[in-house]
């Protein structure tokens, strides 16, 4: 029985032997199991000699034996299947190091001895089946995920926050990709696994640390928002790595606080002060989803909130949803607080968040998130490419604006389909009339001096619009280059 093998090993003198390193699906530390006696069984039920109390686990799961130096895994018919190294296995010779799955519990096979822990164990009738496929190694992952935060395997990308009247450049919000061979570039993943490892803080520091880094190399001013992870709302060393973050950087920082962040109001107060005499802003991310944080904003009322793009998807469609925000935006507003619609990625939604008093907008619509190098490497297209910007994801799109002299001017985006020296052809969801003059801008950017062009012919192309147009002065190559360089208002 399992609390006999643990006795057994307290009162064995120290010696070399075979065990696995079991780190239990639930958070926990890693603990040692001493395979002895042979043949080593592991089940739910109290009888094997290591028991662990899951209904995904069957009461006699699996087997360890070993014949001369060789050891052997077998499954004993379970429910679940016993994996090593990824692969369901009925019968399977043991290597030192190998990664063992009994259903969703994980072991790491190795020959050499330490003290282990005790482990819970119960008696259970039933196995309920595992649901998705066999669990990535944990064990290995700590391992890689350590590797990734010591060496900063992580790629930074940025993505346009803009106004929503103007459509012009307020920020950017850092998003980060894993780059480490062995571990995923998608960060819920990553995180998922760092949940499990007591390593999530350190994770999320060493992120905030290498957007800093690229962040100080944009060009112009503006607002850098930051992810805090939840788990670090109550790390003592969060406020002193937040500190550790100050360099050389026109961009001021906005710390986004998740929902599930914090719940003490008077602990979140404290932080915000404290974040409050760094310099630094703070906006709560994904509002409305789940219980929409009024208590918090009223009470501990942040620099901007973020609509939860469940909220904005489709927005122009829902009256029941429309009402809500307006609702959002309105708290806010009393309390001084601006409105950010995340998840754009529709004129429509674009123009009914306007209409609602959302501040300020992000999401594909306006720009994808993009490495600071392709950032800058808009600037390097060549002009006698008649096609180069239609080729470049998230930045084809371009903000049009007619030159109106009176009233608020109406900006529209469309999607650049042909450049030349002396023309250009737009695809908008709007027709504007032969004739027109247009103010041209890469969307989300404030070009010093937009190119204008003047509409020559335009055409229904499957519910949009083709216009073509020519520039009201011809451009030579510096002048194209210019337009595509992004020069940005410094504010």
């Amino acid at each position: 029985m399992h609390q006999e093998v643990i006795a057994q090993m307290i009162l064995t003198p120290a010696r070399t032997r075979s065990y696995l390193q079991h780190f239990p699906a639930q958070n926990g530390p890693a603990h040692r199991i001493n395979l002895e006696p042979l043949p080593f069984r592991i089940g739910r039920d109290k009888k094997t000699h290591y028991a662990i109390a899951s209904k995904q686990i069957s009461k006699e799961h699996a087997e360890i034996d070993c014949s001369g130096d060789h050891f052997v895994i077998r499954d004993l018919g379970s429910t679940n299947g016993t994996y090593v190294n990824g692969q369901r296995v009925q019968e399977c010779p043991l290597k030192n190091g190998d990664i063992v799955h009994v259903a969703h519990e994980e072991f790491r096979f190795l020959q050499s001895f330490e003290n282990i822990a005790d482990a819970n164990k119960s008696d259970l009738l039933f196995t309920d089946e595992v649901e998705g496929k066999v669990p990535a190694s944990v064990i290995y992952g700590r391992q890689c995920l350590q590797e990734m935060i010591g060496q900063r395997s992580v790629q930074i990308l940025f993505q346009p926050i803009v106004h929503l009247d103007s459509q012009e450049l307020f920020g950017f919000e850092s998003l980060a990709r894993g780059t480490h061979a062995n571990l995923s570039i998608k960060p819920g993943e990553l995180f998922g696994l760092a949940e499990r490892c007591g390593l999530a803080p350190s994770l999320s520091q060493m992120f905030r640390q290498k957007a800093i880094d690229e962040g100080a190399r944009l060009i112009g001013t503006g607002f850098l928002f930051l992810n805090l992870h939840p788990a670090e709302m109550g790390d003592d060393q969060l406020i002193s790595s937040l500190r550790d973050l100050a360099g050389p950087t026109n961009w001021r920082l906005v710390l986004e606080i998740n929902e599930n962040a914090a719940e003490d109001l008077s602990a979140l107060q404290k932080f915000h002060q404290q974040v409050k005499d760094m310099g630094m802003l703070v906006a709560y991310d994904d509002f409305g989803a789940g219980q929409a944080r009024f208590l918090e904003l009223a009470e501990v009322p942040p620099d901007f909130i973020k609509l939860d793009m469940r909220l904005i998807r489709n927005i122009h469609k829902s009256a029941s949803r429309q009402k809500l925000i307006r609702g959002i935006v309105q708290s806010g507003q009393d309390q001084g607080v601006q409105v950010i619609a995340e998840g754009v990625e529709s004129d429509a939604e674009a123009q009914v968040c306007q209409e609602l008093g959302c501040n300020f907008g992000q999401g594909f619509y306006f720009g994808h998130p993009q490495p600071f190098a392709q950032l800058s490497a808009i600037g390097k297209i060549s002009p006698g490419d008649r096609r180069a910007s239609a080729r470049l994801p998230g930045w084809g799109i371009i903000l049009i604006r007619p030159q109106e002299d009176s009233g608020k001017p109406l900006a529209r985006s469309g999607k650049i389909v042909d450049l030349s020296k002396t023309g250009i052809g737009l695809l908008v969801n709007y027709q504007f009339s032969k004739g027109t003059i247009l103010s041209l801008a890469p969307i989300g950017w404030n070009v010093v001096s937009p190119p204008a062009v003047k509409v020559i012919h335009c055409k229904e192309v499957d519910g949009q619009w083709l216009h073509g147009c020519q520039f009201v002065q011809k451009l030579n190559r510096k002048d194209l280059e210019h337009f595509f360089s992004f020069n940005l208002k410094r504010s």
